[in-house]
């Protein structure tokens, strides 16, 4: 992996949501126990020139796939509801039969009460 490469790997990881940092960590641990971390309060900070290739390339794969899921997930929550038009009124024939079900509805709950 290039010196250009390992630095937009670097940006991408620390433009991450915290919720996802734990995932890079796990990932170094797993594929390179041998590497140390330095670790100081909340930080903990890898020697990206001391990884393989291939667990830079899994990095990389991660943490493509954490930014393409926050974008969407960004996206999708700043879309704004389509303002819509009142509803229309119902045509008059329908209008006349949802007044004659709706009375036949409040006789037959009023029959209900009186029995």
């Amino acid at each position: 992996m290039s010196f250009a490469e390992k630095r937009q790997l670097s940006e991408m990881i620390e433009e991450l949501p915290a919720e996802n940092l734990h995932m890079i960590v796990q990932i170094i641990r797993e594929r390179m126990p041998q590497l140390q971390a330095n670790s100081g309060g909340d930080v903990i900070v890898f020697d990206i020139d001391a990884m393989d290739t291939p667990t830079l390339r899994h990095l990389e794969r991660y943490v493509k796939t954490c930014a393409a899921r926050h974008k969407k997930r960004k996206q999708l929550g700043q879309l704004q509801p389509i303002p819509t038009a009142a509803p229309s009124p119902p045509p008059p024939e329908l209008a006349a039969e949802a007044d004659a079900v709706a009375a036949e509805q409040q006789q037959r709950e009023r029959q209900a009460a009186a029995a």
